[in-house]
């Protein structure tokens, strides 16, 4: 699905990555080198994050409200990324009304394994479907392989995106990592196809 996307606007004048367009020329000719290197040598993260939290930031140890089957409502701390824009997350804007920030949990691919198992899918069937999640295929998962402090490949649960209190959080405090250029272009892809998909070929006035 993302590659795809990505490939076609490669493909494309340098003006068509229009989703960077406030990048300069000789950095968006970066990211379509970059992209162009997906999925098995593209940079996920930056070597150097920068001191304030961004959109894609991935965090240790932050609390997480989590509603079990049964309808019980539990608070853990685990993994988060920060689905919220890095404008709206910042502390330097003011607003009228206290500042909330999406959030998405994060699992291993070795849970997430293990949950199929449990599931009872067959092992090709189990293969077939972590593979098309490293690829970025699967549209409610954005996958983010092993790195850094990030000691193992994990995926982002993008359809359990929750808001914190952005003071609750205390951002940019136990940072794992942040996205590089060309995976947060990915990211930025993958949330518009999750959560606005435009093709979504129903015709609502024709009831």
């Amino acid at each position: 699905m993302i590659w795809k996307v990505c490939s076609a606007s490669m493909a494309s004048p340098l003006e068509e990555l229009s989703l960077a367009s406030y990048l300069s020329d000789p950095s968006r000719e970066s990211l379509r080198r970059e992209l162009d290197l997906f999925p098995e040598k593209m940079r996920y993260y930056l070597g150097n994050p920068l001191e304030h939290a961004l959109q894609g930031d991935v965090y240790d140890q932050k609390h997480f409200v989590v509603t079990r089957g049964n309808g019980e409502i539990i608070r853990r701390l685990t993994r988060i990324m920060i689905v919220s824009n890095s404008c709206d997350i910042s502390g330097e804007n003011e607003r009228p009304l206290p500042v909330s920030v999406l959030v998405a949990p994060l699992a291993s691919m070795a849970k997430l394994r293990e949950t199929f198992a449990k599931g009872g899918y067959a092992k090709d069937s189990i293969e077939s479907r972590l593979r098309s999640i490293r690829m970025q295929e699967t549209t409610d998962m954005f996958f983010l392989p092993g790195g850094g402090e990030l000691e193992e490949d994990s995926v982002v649960l993008l359809d359990a995106i929750q808001a914190v209190r952005r003071e609750f959080l205390q951002l940019p405090d136990k940072r794992l990592c942040t996205l590089s250029q060309a995976a947060f272009y990915m990211l930025l892809i993958k949330l518009s196809v999750h959560l606005c998909r435009a093709g979504e070929r129903i015709d609502r006035e024709a009831a």
